[in-house]
């Protein structure tokens, strides 16, 4: 999905294509009935559980501080896509955590946000070239989860203040998927390079954009303190071999102490060998 203001006109899509678009800017009465059927807080549909982003650890974290509606894979709550409409509609808000923080990916969770839910992103530099600032939730605007939290409690309730997020609506138009709109827009980026003398390349073949993407690795860890890092389930590799370590060191001197007479001879007999060389 992607976002047009209303007085824009795309002329190639609308002669050409049809009705790629349409003027589904929503009335005030319109958003104040959507909110109505809205009683809980935050949603996510999530099948990947192993992310390179490490959003698991923040959804966690967060899960600490409200409770969250999770359905997929990753939980024991199957959501076929009537199930996913409803859960929309009852919830406040939608955890749009990307799997990978990456220049220019936006996760296709965040276009949601055109069924009237709030998305919440861990990046805000990311999804801006894209949405209206005041249409998402970044955590990064944020100092830590607990902080995150409270402001979502916050709008939670204060209807107000939560329905400033949907005066995008008013501005900009959502666009209308059609079934062959990807072969449309294939066709019509085709017609246009072979009808312009001018036309050339501006993008970089796939190895070039991946190179230049700057993906971040357990982003979301950085948006935790310590503090909350530490109630998660997340251990870093040092603390798991601390984990190990220690009780075999205890392990250890538990037998020299066991078998200390051993222990001494052993000893002894290094020792002495040991200055005979000498």
């Amino acid at each position: 999905m992607i976002m047009i203001k209303p007085k824009i006109i795309v002329t190639h899509c609308t002669l050409n294509y049809g009705n790629c678009f349409k003027n589904i800017t929503l009335k005030h009465f319109q958003i104040n009935s959507a909110i109505k059927f809205k009683s809980k807080g935050l949603l996510i549909l999530v099948s990947n559980c192993d992310t390179l982003s490490s959003r698991e650890y923040l959804i966690e974290a967060l899960s600490q501080q409200l409770p969250i509606t999770i359905y997929g894979k990753c939980s024991k709550n199957d959501c076929n896509s009537e199930c996913e409409k409803a859960a929309i509609k009852e919830h406040l808000f939608y955890l749009a955590f990307e799997n990978s923080i990456c220049n220019e990916y936006v996760t296709e969770k965040f276009w949601r946000m055109k069924d009237l839910i709030v998305p919440i992103v861990l990046n805000r530099n990311v999804t801006s070239p894209v949405a209206p600032d005041e249409s998402f939730i970044a955590v990064d605007d944020f100092q830590s989860v607990e902080k995150l939290a409270d402001y979502l409690n916050l709008l939670m309730n204060n209807m107000e203040e939560y329905k400033k997020y949907f005066s995008w609506t008013k501005e900009y138009k959502k666009t209308y998927d059609k079934p062959n709109l990807a072969c449309n827009l294939c066709k019509f980026a085709w017609e246009l390079r072979t009808n312009s003398t001018n036309a050339k390349s501006m993008l970089p073949t796939y190895d070039e954009w991946i190179s230049q993407s700057q993906c971040k690795l357990n982003y979301a860890l950085s948006l935790m303190t310590s503090e909350e890092l530490n109630k998660t389930s997340f251990f870093p590799l040092h603390k798991k071999l601390l984990f190990l370590i220690i009780p075999l060191m205890f392990l250890i001197f538990a037998l020299m102490y066991a078998y200390r007479d051993l222990s001494f001879y052993v000893a002894k007999v290094i020792l002495s060998r040991f200055n005979s060389k000498i």
